[in-house]
């Protein structure tokens, strides 16, 4: 058993030192990782997942993909339910880790996220808008290739209000 355990200890450590120097190398994923609650190993498999993200047409598409939105079936104004799409289990899996992580520490999803429940929104679905976030944002920064803009909510938000 204690074998078995330093195998599996020396194998993840070569494993994280390959996925840290992917990230050295690939400009896209040097910004995933300024992402707050991504590392190394999710911004390996988001981009091993996405791989060209102009093959969503809209952040809505890809968020339905990674299985963080339900489907709304509605023809000529009226609702015929939602469901659950078939969506990839391992994004949705590191969206969602990273929500978890980002909640963690001070940082401006954090702020995000403070600022949902001060806005009277439950904390289950403050998470889940946060792990929404965090997939729009991965999503545009890998079809345009932009860097991380931190408080870009509080633009939009002031925006639309009237």
């Amino acid at each position: 058993l204690e074998k078995t355990i330093a195998l599996y200890d020396t194998t993840k450590a070569e494993y994280e030192n390959q996925f840290s120097k992917l990230c050295r190398k690939h400009a896209a994923l040097k910004a995933l990782l300024q992402l707050h609650g991504i590392g190394s190993i999710g911004a390996v498999k988001i981009l091993a997942y996405v791989v060209d993200a102009r093959r969503f047409a809209t952040a809505g598409h890809y968020l339905s993909y990674c299985g963080l939105v339900n489907l709304v079936k509605e023809s000529g104004q009226r609702s015929y339910g939602t469901r659950s799409p078939r969506h990839n289990h391992a994004l949705k899996a590191v969206y969602k880790t990273a929500a978890s992580a980002a909640l963690c520490g001070r940082n401006p999803i954090r702020e995000y996220y403070e600022h949902l429940l001060n806005n009277g929104v439950a904390e289950h679905n403050a998470r889940h808008a946060v792990a929404r976030y965090i997939a729009k944002v991965s999503y545009g920064m890998l079809k345009h290739g932009t860097e991380y803009q931190p408080y870009r909510w509080r633009k939009t938000e002031t925006a639309h209000k009237p």
